[in-house]
This record gives structure tokens, sequence and C-alpha cells, in this order.
């Protein structure tokens, strides 16, 4: 079920074949997550070497502006998700507003409207839950500031499939609720300052390492993303 007045990118999409991404990066966000989103988009390199999905806690049409806006304020190409969408290499998918966003095997995003989770729909906890077992030790998940819990059973998911996850630090959330339940949980691998997130990110994208922002930035730039593979179907 496709979403009316999905925003479509500024950008034209790629061409050639549209396989799902071999890594794919979950960001979750609640309170404060507009702001913090708009800070870590601008810090994404053009080419991230993964798909990114973004579970933003927001009524409907409220999605579609903030994918515009990052879409406008970073490198990466940013829409909201419709259901003929998939989870490819170097673009943001953003979770629309009333509507859960899963993916099946190979990809292909999925929006369903099931009943709210941790009270929110889209909820971090069945975006997470849908893809770890999929992505498996390729998925990262990012927990930005907001209110509540929603992202900790995800998490739990993202680990257990040998996945990794960052959380934001207290003094950058601006409400230290969903990264707090995460890290409280042990559940976390890093935690890190808001302006070393996308730096970290696009690290663990060509290396699988979390080092902190400043390694990262110095980091060999000629090394490569890993090939892209298609997820089986």
């Amino acid at each position: 079920l496709a979403v009316a007045g999905a925003s479509p990118s500024r950008r034209p999409a790629r061409t050639g074949p549209r396989v799902a991404a071999a890594r794919l990066v979950v960001v979750a966000s609640s309170t404060g997550g507009p702001s913090a989103l708009h800070t870590f988009a601008k810090g994404l390199p053009e080419h991230l070497g993964a798909a990114m999905a973004i579970v933003q806690h927001m009524p409907p049409g409220f999605t579609a502006s903030l994918a515009a806006r990052l879409d406008f304020a970073g490198q990466l190409r940013c829409s909201e998700a419709t259901s003929e969408d998939i989870l490819v290499e170097d673009e943001i998918l953003v979770a629309p507003g009333d509507r859960h966003m899963i993916c099946s095997p190979s990809g292909h995003i999925q929006l369903v409207h099931l009943p709210p989770v941790n009270g929110v729909r889209p909820a971090a906890d069945v975006t997470l839950q849908a893809v770890a077992p999929i992505w498996r030790e390729r998925l990262l998940c990012v927990v930005l500031t907001g209110m509540g819990v929603d992202g900790r059973e995800g998490c739990r998911a993202v680990k257990q499939h040998g996945g990794t996850v960052i959380s934001q630090d207290a003094a950058t959330a601006t409400i230290y609720g969903m990264p707090a339940a995460v890290a409280e949980a042990g559940l976390t691998d890093k935690v890190l300052p808001l302006h070393k997130i996308a730096a970290a990110v696009a690290n663990w994208c060509l290396t699988d390492s979390l080092e902190d922002a400043e390694s990262a930035a110095s980091a060999d730039q000629t090394t490569l993303p890993h090939d892209r593979t298609e997820i089986a179907s």
C-alpha cells in the first residue's frame, strides 16, 4: 500500500539494477530527532556503501517534509518510503507516519498498518525485528534522541543476530530516553556524541569498525566499500 503524499527526492534515482544493499543502517529517533537527523545527514558521505532506513516518530505528512529536508541537507538521496521502494545502497528511506516499515528478504519495502508498538507508529522495534534476521552482522542500528524505550527490543534482535548498535550520548540528546534504554540494557556497542556518529557510521560501512569520529576521519580514504551483493529472496 503506497502512502499518499510520499516525498520524492530532488535527486534522480540511480540507473542500473535495483538490488538490495549488502549492508543496512537503521536510525531510530523521536523527540529532538529532526534536528539530530539533519546534523547526522550532513555528515554522511556521498558513497556510504549501505542502505539507510530512518524511523522517526511523526504523524502522516510530517515525515514527507522531513525526508525532503534531509535530501536537501545531505549528500545521500533521501525520500519518504513507499511500497515500491527497495533498500538500495547510498539511499535513505524515511518511514511514513502512521505505518510500520518492514521489508522482504529481497529488500522490498512493506508498509503495514498494524497496531502501534510502544505507543507509536512507525516504531523502530518493528523495523529492526524485521530486518535483523535478514542483514544479521551487516546491520547497524543508530539510536538517537527520543522519549520512551522504542528501539530497545529491536536492538536486542540486532545483537542476537550479530549486528552492531550505536547510541547517542546524554550530553547531546534532547531527550535521553531511547538511547538510555538501549545503553542501560547493555545493547549498545558504542555511545557517541551526535557530531561523531556520522563518521562512525561511515567508517563501519567501510571497515566493520566503530572507531571514533577523529579516527574515522583520518582513515585511509582509498579503502573501498564491500562489494554490492543481492540479498537472496
